[in-house]
């Protein structure tokens, strides 16, 4: 799981492999115009376009005792 910072100051968190998304932003098989859609930590599904990613981290998921 990774969280991505957005245009705009959202910041989300996602179910996608940080090495996963490292290679889309490197890459220019998806264009800064086009959307990469997502699983959202909740299970929901959305899509942020390429050019409104700002940043990634790797993160990991934390479970409350």
């Amino acid at each position: 799981m990774i969280d991505i910072y957005a245009t705009g100051g959202s910041f989300l968190g996602v179910r996608i492999p940080y090495k996963v998304m490292l290679d889309l932003m490197k890459d220019d098989f998806v264009k800064d115009t086009e959307f990469i859609e997502f699983e959202f930590e909740n299970g929901d599904k959305g899509a942020v376009r390429k050019s409104c990613i700002n940043g990634f981290c790797d993160s990991e998921d934390i479970e409350e005792v």
